[in-house]
């Protein structure tokens, strides 16, 4: 996990949100799956609902004035 989550990132684009959704889609497991595949994709996800997280700081920032 990033330790300072006060920094900001580049401007994020809800374009780019959406086509990393697209691209890494939240998947369920399936029991053919392994272990590291899981972790992987969770991975991934991980990745992408920290980024969405930053987005939507950054719009209340926006919209905040601050």
């Amino acid at each position: 996990m990033i330790s300072d989550t006060n920094k900001l990132l580049p401007d994020l684009s809800q374009d780019l949100l959406d086509e990393l959704d697209r691209l890494f889609p939240e998947k369920s497991a399936t029991p053919s799956d392994s272990p590291n595949t899981l972790y992987y994709r969770g991975g991934q996800r991980s990745v992408i609902d920290f980024l969405k997280e930053q987005y939507e700081r950054q719009n209340q920032t926006i919209l905040k004035g601050e």
